[in-house]
Formats: C-alpha cells, structure tokens, sequence
C-alpha cells in the first residue's frame, strides 16, 4: 500500500504540483564519495555515493532546479529577502579526500558551487575522524550494519569528552587498526583532504570552506569549554589555512538534541553567520540564518526518491505511512 500511494503521488505531483513544491529552497548534504563497489561495514551507512550517481544527480538538478552557494541563501536571510526560488544548495561533511578527486571534476563540468565544512583535525593532523574508525573497526570485525550502528549510538550517548578513549577500548582488542588518513591501509573513502586541495578548490570560486568542529564531537553533549575550544580551532585553522574568514558551521550529528542554545549563543559569538543542522526542511523567508535544516543525500537514493525529497512527496508518504500503522 505504501508503494503504491508512492508511485501515486509521484505521479500526481508532476508538473504542476511538482513546480509548485519544487519552488522551496533546500540545502542538501553529502559526505564523499566512491568510484567502487562496498562490503560489509566499509560503506554500511550509505554516506559515500557513487561517483556516477552524483552526476546522475547534479545533472538532474541542473536540469529542475538552480544550484546556487550557501552564502547566497544566508545573505537572503539576513536581509530578510526571499531565499532563492527552486534554489539548492550543495554542501559536504566532514573533508573526505573525495571531495577534490571525485566531486571537484563534476562541479567544475557543471558550473556547480558548494560549501564543504571541515572537521580540522581530519584534515590539518590526518587523524581519521572517530565515526569512522568505528567504521573501519566493526569492518575489519566483520560486525553487521546492525551492529555498526548500535556500537554508534551507544558512544554518541556519551559525554564527548569521553569519546576517544571509548574508541581506543573498542579498538585495543583487535590488532593495530590505522588511525591516520593517509596510512595506506586506509580504505580510499576514509582518506582525508589536505590544506592543498583545499586552497586548489577554493581558487576555483565554487568551493567555499565552512567549520565543523576540530575533532567531530557532538557538541549538544560537551561542556563549555569544549564547545569554545572545538569552535575557535576549527575557525582559526581554516582562516589561516585558507585566508579568507570562515563564517558558516554545521553541527556534528546535527539532530535534536546535538546542539544547545548555549552552543548557538557560542557559535555567533564565534563569529558564523550561519548554522546548519541535519533536521530535514526548506529554508522559508522569515528564517534566520541559524540551524539551517537540511536533507541528507546517501547512496541507496535514486534520482526518483530525491525528487519526492525535495517537492516534499517523500514526507506526505512518510506521514501517511504512520497514519496506517496507527490505524492497524
């Protein structure tokens, strides 16, 4: 049932309801992404797309909507204009080496501008970034998906201060696992950029560079002190690196209950004009340039489904799906 009243309003939603709902502003998020096929929990989470379907993707937004940068959409906000009409954003996580070897040929080919937010210790000391050394140890393990993403959640729950150790006692039982990014052991989708890249993409005038904490901690669950260090490092490291201000943040995690309003008073204090969560929405006029919702892009889409993402298809069968469970 839920299939069928998929297929029901996608077809429904085109081309006049789809132009109407297509009109919104969205902001997507990627992370890296592969030129291979993945096993067991390399890939598990879907994080890192196909090269090939991320062009199959920017060429259908190219198409149906117009790319534009983030600083666009935030200086509509704070004039308090109308963000841009059936304008995407591109941004990516975290500063996987993907990024330039991968995504920056396609961006320049399609004349499409995007934000990549830098986790900076990944990047500046080639420290795999914990998620993923909990990735590679539960591959290496040959731990399910399941349990992949149990073992995440639980150390998500913990204060993040305490996330290192916790990491390094999951490890210590099964041999020496690589902890920089540029060990040839690495898997090549954990590989991190290096301040090189980054300067190469930024004089292209495409790619923009925005903070995402120094070493990736979830900074609703860190102390005070914690939140400044991870917020001024990660600020100063990219401004020096780069020479240019660094004035947008996106949240590690980036769900309910990941930020504060004691880390947003810190972030504009800080300096960002802009924050960006991962909590699915359009960004409307009124808004103000902070917590930014945005939608996740994984691998196991299809141009169909990030179409029902964007004209909102895929929320109205998300909800009517609750409504028949509750009724069943």
């Amino acid at each position: 049932m839920a299939a069928f009243f998929q297929a029901l309003l996608s077809r429904a939603a085109g081309p006049a309801l789809r132009a109407l709902l297509s009109a919104r502003t969205a902001i997507l998020m990627f992370h890296g992404l592969t030129d291979r096929e993945h096993t067991g929990c390399e890939n598990g989470q879907h994080k890192h797309l196909h090269v090939d379907k991320f062009e199959e993707f920017l060429k259908f937004l190219t198409r149906h909507y117009r790319i534009v940068a983030l600083e666009e959409v935030v200086g509509c906000l704070q004039r308090g204009q109308t963000p841009p009409r059936r304008g995407v954003v591109l941004t990516f996580d975290d500063g996987f080496l993907s990024n330039h070897q991968l995504a920056f040929p396609l961006l320049k080919r399609h004349g499409a501008p995007a934000m990549v937010f830098l986790a900076t210790e990944y990047v500046d000391e080639r420290r795999l970034i914990w998620t993923d050394r909990v990735d590679q140890f539960c591959h290496a393990a040959g731990k399910s998906v399941a349990e992949l993403r149990a073992i995440k959640f639980r150390l998500k729950k913990l204060p993040q201060e305490e996330i290192e150790a916790a990491v390094s006692a999951l490890e210590s039982g099964s041999g020496t696992l690589p902890s920089r990014s540029d060990d040839p052991r690495v898997a090549p989708i954990h590989r991190s950029l290096g301040w090189e890249e980054v300067r190469e993409m930024q004089a292209s005038g495409l790619v923009t560079f925005g903070a995402h904490t120094h070493t990736h901690k979830i900074l609703g669950r860190c102390r005070q002190e914690t939140i400044k260090s991870e917020l001024s490092r990660s600020k100063s490291l990219i401004e020096h690196e780069t020479g240019r201000l660094c004035e947008h943040f996106c949240y590690p995690n980036g769900g309910v209950g990941d930020f504060t309003e004691e880390s947003e008073q810190l972030c504009k204090e800080a300096g960002f004009a802009s924050t960006l969560t991962t909590i699915p929405g359009w960004v409307r006029e009124g808004m103000a340039p902070y917590l930014l919702p945005r939608f996740g892009v994984s691998n196991d889409l299809d141009v169909e489904r990030l179409s029902l993402i964007l004209t909102g298809v895929q929320s109205m069968v998300e909800k009517a799906r609750g409504g028949w469970r509750r009724s069943a």
